[in-house]
């Protein structure tokens, strides 16, 4: 025989070879030999040079694993050379060309499929497919519910890829369909499917109601844990029985490795179990037909010569070019046709279209809380047979229920009312409304009671038993534990939960610290110290610039100045045009060259931005206020040591910390350990401890709850604490029940419906935010009135300018003063020079006197030795 495989695909190698294996442990009298070749089906050049070389080696048949496209090709030379081919595992249910020599292994589950449809009683079904290969099966379907006369409509959607399947999923989930009418056909491979579960859970189409059928024959290995707490039922077909007693033999073979196996064992499946039986379904036929041959004592189709079989007396094998038909192929698909027998799939056994019958598939379901298990089995003689129990309804006891509790505002809390001077003690609170909102569903009927836990816990599991709310529902004392009850992995394995009624996390709480008082120089706050740098840098250098231009550019001289640049733009000049620009208050003197208005331009618009800037920051400093918190997040919490922190003692936060393996929150463990045992007072006997510990701590102590704690008690007088940084990690609160209690799914639909229509979110608004004290704490109420601290600056700067002018204008009239007494006292010392040279005549010669002028002063010139006039 011919085997030919697909790449990577040891296991159905390993397979074959256990199915040579056992077919000549048989007692026949002949040994089966196969022609391997391991090759890529998909290269269709590949495919049929490897079927044409394994043909001339004269074989009596072809096992190939094939797929959309190689399925054609290997069916047009096993038609055209007479060959039969044993398919373990078809992509197509059925053909309507009837391929004469094709045998296919595997079942067709349409049959069974659609007679569980008619007997659910639907009248729509969804089929959702992702590929061409799935459309056979679809087409079946069609035809099988007109042949039964069933108005039975089918509305199929291909879907390629089910990561984009949420736009088409959201549209069928709102057809507005009846729940109970509501039955979906999954055909996807085994790949792809994983992807698609997942996006209906992301929908929402996991809830009670839904149901799903998987095409397939091995359903019950596919993996539902996703909908493991839904409302979904699946449904699905096995062929192999797990009672079969030939799977059973065969499987204690298969699960023992060989010696020349490096790789570990592959799971044993459906398709690896359709080869085996393929294999055997050729030697029980081959045998038929030696035993026949014997008993008319001619041998026609096992003739051989020289040891060997000849096809025809002129070919040895079976030749594609020229073509050289298989002689006795009509002979071997007659005898594979007519077998019977019982392998490790069931009976196997053939019609004249080389399909199965008289096959039996077990039928598989899953539903809440329930893995796939066995509810009966479908066979193409008897047709179905199940042993399910209609769906739970909404249940009714007349036992008044304990619920289990613990006080924790805003969850339960007391509340006290007087009713004629008599104190009457009843429960109110979130926890408290919820459970009323319950009871009035449709899922649920029942009355009950407050039973408040006296250690306050919430339960811890010390030595094996539980503690808390979570050991009187083990030990069955208590019907219901409604708090804010952390949902666990090691909870949920002792205890039933519900889906979680909120989200939340574990939070750090700290005292809100003091307001910070606004310093002398607030105003300065906007801009940093660089900025106010280089604001100056700018100023001194475009002064600078400026009086350069005035300097060098003719522009900036006097008209028909022939004296040089004018003094408009000296530094003085310069520094305060842009000190008037810079404070928005302009300036007598303007340039008049182009190079000296580019430069006072850029200026300008350099101070409108930063003027603009200023101001809008500068409001912002002085109206909001600013804290200065000491922790940001919990890394800052964690590496330091002078603010102590705590954990509830009794809880699933201390269990957090206990077990987590992230570094970070192992140091803060070891830190609470050891502040625990060294002083004591670390970990609280409630939430409300903790937050009290918290407010009177003066900043030394910061509490790490849960979220909604944390936000509840900040929004309680005095408002002193608050949160800080984000969520260490994702929880959710549900209501624990009784593992397999009776109402678990009622309170759980219950639950769910809630949150649908909005209910669980009112409840929150009205318990955290209707009924705060604090109101916009972190933020102002209507016009903030500025106080003298916020500009208290400004006005020392305002009288610092003022003293500072008089400082100047002091010392400006003692320089006038001092000049002018100096300039006095340089011209009266030249007066007493000039008369101290009248009175001393200069050595020389006499001249005569002349009168100048006509107010008879006397011109006198003397002549000195260096004949040099002098005049007087």
């Amino acid at each position: 025989m011919s085997a030919i495989f697909d790449e990577n695909s040891p296991e159905l190698e390993r397979a074959f070879s256990y199915g040579m294996e056992t077919a000549n442990a048989t007692k026949y009298k002949f040994k089966i030999y196969a022609f391997r070749k391991v090759t890529d089906i998909r290269d269709i050049f590949q495919l049929s040079y490897t079927i044409c070389e394994h043909l001339e080696k004269m074989v009596f048949a072809l096992v190939c694993m094939s797929n959309i496209h190689s399925y054609e090709v290997i069916q047009a030379y096993s038609q055209a050379l007479e060959v039969p081919v044993i398919v373990p595992s078809s992509p197509k249910s059925y053909n309507t060309d009837r391929f004469n020599y094709e045998i296919k292994m595997n079942p067709s589950i349409v049959p069974a499929m659609a007679e569980y449809i008619r007997n659910g009683g639907w009248t729509k079904v969804f089929y959702l497919f992702n590929s061409d290969d799935d459309m056979w099966r679809l087409q079946q379907l069609y035809e099988l519910f007109n042949q039964h006369g069933k108005n039975i409509t089918i509305m199929a959607r291909q879907i390629d890829d089910p990561g984009t399947a949420h736009d088409i999923l959201h549209r069928i989930d709102k057809l507005g369909v009846p729940c109970r009418e509501k039955i979906f056909v999954l055909d996807f491979d085994r790949k792809r499917l994983p992807a698609f579960l997942k996006k209906l859970t992301e929908v929402g189409m996991n809830r009670d109601g839904y149901n799903y059928i998987i095409t397939g024959l091995d359903t019950k290995d596919i993996d539902l844990r996703l909908f493991y707490h839904s409302g979904a039922t699946f449904t699905g077909f096995q062929l192999l029985n797990t009672e079969n007693e030939y799977l059973q033999r065969f499987l204690g073979k298969w699960n023992i490795p060989s010696r020349h196996e490096n790789m570990s064992i592959p799971d044993f499946t459906t398709d690896l179990a359709l080869m085996v039986d393929g294999i055997a379904s050729l030697a029980t036929a081959l045998n038929v037909i030696l035993v026949r041959e014997q008993n008319a004592g001619r041998l026609k189709v096992f003739q051989r010569r020289r040891h060997e079989f000849f096809n025809t007396n002129e070919s040895q094998g079976i030749l594609c070019s020229p073509k050289v038909l298989f002689a006795n192929g009509h002979e071997v698909l007659k005898a594979l046709k007519n077998i019977e027998f019982s392998g490790i799939t069931g009976h196997v056994q053939f019609n004249e279209d080389g399909e199965r019958v008289n096959y039996t598939l077990q039928v598989y379901q899953s539903s809440y809380k329930q893995s796939p298990k066995k509810i009966g089995h479908w066979s193409s003689e008897e047709g179905l047979h199940l042993t399910t129990k209609p769906p739970p309804k909404p249940i009714s006891e007349s036992r008044v229920k304990i619920i289990s509790t613990v006080l924790a505002q805003p969850f339960v809390q007391l509340k006290e009312k007087n009713d004629n001077g008599k104190p009457l003690q009843e429960y109110e609170g979130f926890c408290v409304d919820l459970l009323k909102e319950i009871t009035a569903t449709q899922f649920v009927n029942f009355t009950y009671k407050f039973v408040v836990q006296k250690d306050d816990e919430y339960g811890v599991k010390i030595n094996g038993s539980w503690t808390g709310m979570i050991g009187e529902i083990v030990r069955r004392h208590a019907d219901l534990a409604v708090a804010p009850l952390t949902i666990t992995k090691e909870r949920e394995a002792d205890v039933d939960f519900t889906k979680p009624f909120m989200k939340t996390g574990i939070s750090i709480m700290i005292k809100r610290p003091d307001k910070q008082k606004p310093g002398v120089f607030s105003f300065k706050e906007p801009l940093s110290n660089m900025v106010w740098l280089c604001i100056t840098v700018g100023f001194l250098a475009v002064s600078t610039i400026l009086f350069l231009v005035g300097r060098f550019s003719p522009y900036e001289w006097k008209e028909n100045s022939t004296t040089g640049p004018s003094d408009d733009f000296n530094m003085l000049n310069s520094l305060w045009s842009n000190l008037g620009a810079l404070m928005m208050q302009g300036s007598d003197i303007f340039p008049r060259s182009l190079s000296g208005r580019t430069a006072e331009s850029a200026w300008w618009f350099f101070t409108l931005i930063l003027i603009s800037s200023y101001t809008a920051n500068l409001a912002a400093f002085l109206t909001v206020e600013q804290f200065s918190i000491p922790i940001n997040s919990v890394d800052d919490l964690a590496a330091q040591t002078s603010i102590k922190y705590g954990v509830l003692g009794g809880g699933s936060t201390i269990t957090f910390f206990k077990e987590s393996k992230v570094i970070v929150y192992e140091k803060m463990w070891r830190f609470m350990k050891f502040q625990n045992q060294s002083s004591g007072h670390i970990f609280m006997e409630s939430n409300k401890g903790g937050w009290e510990k918290v407010k009177s701590s003066k900043g030394k102590y910061a509490f790490l709850l849960e979220e909604s704690f944390n936000e509840y008690f900040n929004n309680r007088d005095p408002c002193s604490t608050m949160k800080v940084g984000t969520t260490l990690n994702s929880f959710g609160y549900g209501i624990a029940l009784p593992l397999h209690s009776k109402i678990s799914k009622g309170v759980n639909l219950a639950v769910l419906h809630l949150r649908e229509i909005g209910h669980i979110i009112r409840l929150r608004q009205k318990w955290w935010v209707d009924r705060g004290q604090c109101g916009g704490v972190t933020g102002s109420k209507g016009k903030k009135s500025l106080s003298l601290s916020n500009v208290s600056g400004i006005f020392h700067i305002l009288i610092g300018g003022l003293v500072l002018a008089m400082l100047v204008s002091i010392v400006e009239y003692a320089m006038h003063v001092n000049c002018k007494r100096r300039k006095k006292y340089k011209i009266q010392k030249k007066k007493e020079k000039a008369l101290k040279k009248e009175a001393v005549p200069n050595k020389g010669e006499l001249q005569p006197l002349r009168t100048n002028g006509s107010d008879g002063a006397l011109d006198i010139k003397v002549s000195n030795l260096a004949g040099k006039p002098n005049h007087v």
